[in-house]
This record gives C-alpha cells, structure tokens and sequence, in this order.
C-alpha cells in the first residue's frame, strides 16, 4: 500500500500558507507531479510526462472519468498560471484542484474518498477556457488533415 501521508501533509502546509491562490496551484502541482512519479516509481513502464504517469494512475486504480479529467485539467491549468503570473487565480480553483489532489492521496493509500464534488459545476463556474483539449481520432497524411473530437467529463 502507497503511503500518502508525506504527501498530505505537504498539502496542508501549501494551504495554510500565505501564498495566493496561483502560487498554491503551482505549489500543488509540483506536489502531484513528485506524487505520480512515487507512485509509478516500481512499475516496469516508463513514463515520458506527467500525462502520461496519470493515466496510468487513473487505470491502475480505476479513478472515475471525472476524476482523471480534473488531474488532468489541473494539469494544464498550473501550466496557464505559471505563463500569466500576473492574472488572478480564483480561491475556489485552487481548492477543487485540492480536493481532486486530496482524493487521489486517499485512493492510493487505500483509504475512502470522503468527499466529491460535481465536476458540471465546476464546468459551469469556470470562466471560459482560452483552450480547448482535443483527442486526434485520425489523421490523413495525404490530405494533410487530422479529425479530432473534444470530449466532456460525464
């Protein structure tokens, strides 16, 4: 069993520290980053990303669609702050990103999620995202064209 409590209490320190709400979710992603290679550390696959590491974490122990999305969300949103230092990060971003964090800390050391939260009012109440993630279903090299679709969490 994954021992997750260093990982947890690191948590608790970034929340109860004076950072903003950005500086958090940079902080908080480190974390998860240094968390996934932990626990694909003994696996005899190797990962080329944090992508990737949580994919296979999401597998592995059978997250909930909803709960890789918001990883993976999370993933990418650290990486928009880290580019716009200067624009406002809402509080309750950083707490969902928490609670998505929190939750896989308790997956892997086997113990219950105590909480969830609806991932559609998440949705709802993110501003518009100046992104969209995309899957590439085919790709036609003489035609140079690529299908792709855009898939929400159910």
């Amino acid at each position: 069993m994954f021992d997750a409590s260093p990982y947890l209490t690191e948590i608790e320190e970034i929340s109860n520290s004076d950072l903003t709400a950005g500086e958090k979710i940079i902080q908080l992603n480190r974390l998860l980053d240094r968390l996934s290679k932990s626990i694909v550390r003994d696996e005899t696959l190797q990962f080329a990303n944090q992508f990737s590491r949580l994919v296979f974490i999401a597998q592995k122990y059978n997250l909930s669609k909803q709960h890789e999305w918001q990883l993976q969300h999370f993933r990418v949103k650290a990486r928009e702050i880290r580019r716009n230092k200067g624009k406002k990060t809402p509080a309750a971003e950083y707490r969902r990103m928490e609670r998505a964090i929190l939750d896989l800390c308790h997956i892997v050391g086997g113990q219950p999620v105590t909480q969830t939260e609806p991932i559609r009012e998440e949705i709802a109440k993110t501003p518009a995202a100046e992104t969209m993630r995309v899957q590439i279903t085919s790709i036609d090299r003489e035609k140079k064209n690529c299908i792709a679709s855009a898939n929400m969490p159910r």
